[in-house]
């Protein structure tokens, strides 16, 4: 007996044949079959020509195609061969397609009404693949663009309400423990290597220019005060009184002797430079941080070792009104508003910090005097950095001292400087040792030489670095945001 025609099976309407229409045309893919295949195939395929066979087998139609009378649900895993599936970019739109399109850019270039939106609209990569057909933008070559140079809205830690949190005295009532318990834990100094800040000098050190400069600032030699506890009369009682005395009694009996304070030396004449604002025990909320931003840990997970923001006992900084106006609208979009935190700031009236200082009674607790101010001085340091890679000149501070720290309890004191060694885009912190010295030695030989160095900071370096802020400020290029 002759074997029948196969049939092509297709799903058809009623009272039709399998295969064809009733006029004879061959049946075309059905829209939910064109839509399954544009799933499993990638979104710029097309389907020029397919006719839709099942594979000629003796199974039921029951088994190949849902009961009418039950829901409709998920197609079964059928074999699609189509003629021709063929890759390639739509040369043309349908109407409708190219409507939404349309739609999706002038969205995209109006004015924001939506969260949605605006995220949209901030994430220039986002813009960028919508706008060119669904692909990412290349990444570019240029690491520094002038976004990330920007002042942020400050993130606040959890528990913490949203008010200006560095105008307020909420960062002075610190515990002092919970403020310098992290610089004591033996990871510090790995953390901050990691964040690329040394605690050691470059192998190269500073620069020739550099040393002279230290050098001519420890052999200065400005007027010391009369009628101290520092007089010949008065040294050795107050060297016995202070070396039983806790970190707040140095602090009040010799600390004005070793490191002067900055207002007091321009109201005393002794400096003519009235540009700095001094700090003291003030958290650096206004700083962005060395910490990567980052969710806090979920329960049951380990806590990862962070650094709290810098509140050094004692920092001197250059003031707001210490800059024209002309030059503060160019700092504005780096500076930001009120609440912000920006590379330019310590606290958010302190601008370019350069110099800080640490009380600790006892030889241990210097070290982790010194692990504070290097910390705070790295903040420091690199807003600097930020500020003349904005201008192209950041060549001109490679191994050049940036910033000062001073380390002392009730007889040794510590003097750094802290210097960039810019490689490239790379850029690490280093710190040199200016001297380190014991003020009782020798009769107290030496008990004026922090003194005299930190008064010929104010008067005569930070004067010259004044100068050079202003000058790269003053070539700031013009931010436009898109």
């Amino acid at each position: 007996m002759a074997s029948l025609p196969k049939r092509q099976h297709v799903c058809r309407g009623n009272n039709e044949p399998y295969g064809k229409h009733q006029n004879g045309q061959p049946h075309t893919l059905s829209r939910r079959i064109t839509h399954l295949c544009n799933t499993h195939q990638a979104d710029e395929c097309d389907i020029e020509q397919g006719v839709l066979s099942l594979p000629t087998t003796n199974r039921s139609r029951g088994s190949l195609f849902h009961d009418h009378n039950r829901k409709r649900g998920r197609v079964g895993p059928l074999q699609l061969p189509l003629e021709r599936f063929r890759k390639q970019r739509r040369v043309g739109h349908s109407p409708s397609v190219k409507k939404a399109e349309d739609g999706r850019r002038s969205e995209i270039n109006s004015p924001v009404t939506h969260q949605s939106n605006k995220r949209l609209q901030t994430d220039s990569s986002v813009k960028y693949w919508i706008l060119h057909n669904y692909q990412w933008p290349k990444p570019s070559l240029e690491c520094n663009s002038m976004e990330s140079f920007l002042s942020r809205p400050k993130i606040l830690p959890l528990g913490r309400t949203k008010s200006s949190a560095s105008l307020s005295v909420a960062s002075e009532s610190s515990s002092r423990v919970a403020k310098s318990s992290p610089y004591s834990d033996k990871n510090c100094e790995l953390f901050l290597e990691i964040k690329r800040s040394f605690l050691c000098e470059h192998e190269n050190g500073i620069s020739y220019n550099s040393w002279i400069r230290c050098q001519q600032l420890l052999e200065n030699t400005p007027k010391v005060p009369r009628g101290t506890r520092f007089d010949d009369g008065a040294f050795g009682s107050t060297c016995r009184r202070v070396q039983r005395k806790n970190k707040t009694g140095v602090s009040i009996l010799i600390t004005e002797l070793i490191v002067p304070f900055a207002e007091d030396t321009i109201y005393s004449h002794d400096v003519k430079f009235p540009c700095f604002i001094e700090s003291f025990n003030e958290g650096w909320d206004s700083s962005i941080p060395l910490n990567d931003v980052r969710p806090l840990p979920q329960s049951g997970q380990p806590q990862r070792f962070r650094l709290p923001r810098p509140q050094p006992g004692r920092a001197v900084g250059f003031a707001r009104q210490s800059f024209t106006e002309a030059r503060l609208k160019k700092l504005a979009p780096f500076v930001g508003e009120i609440g912000d935190t920006s590379f330019f700031l310590g606290t958010a009236y302190m601008y370019f910090p350069f110099m800080t200082s640490e009380v600790k009674c006892g030889k241990a607790a210097l070290d982790t005097a010194d692990r504070q101010n290097a910390h705070s001085m790295t903040l420091s340091v690199r807003g600097i950095v930020k500020l003349f890679k904005l201008v192209k000149r950041e060549k001109e501070l490679h191994r050049e001292v940036q910033g000062f720290s001073v380390s002392h309890d009730h007889c040794s004191v510590r003097i750094y400087g802290y210097y960039p060694v810019i490689d490239g885009e790379e850029t690490a912190y280093y710190r040199h040792v200016i001297h380190k010295f014991d003020i009782t030695a020798l009769n107290g030989k030496e008990r004026w030489t922090c003194y005299r160095f930190i008064v010929s900071v104010y008067s005569d370096w930070a004067r010259s670095h004044f100068k050079k802020l202003c000058a790269a400020i003053d070539e700031l290029p013009e931010f436009k945001p898109e």
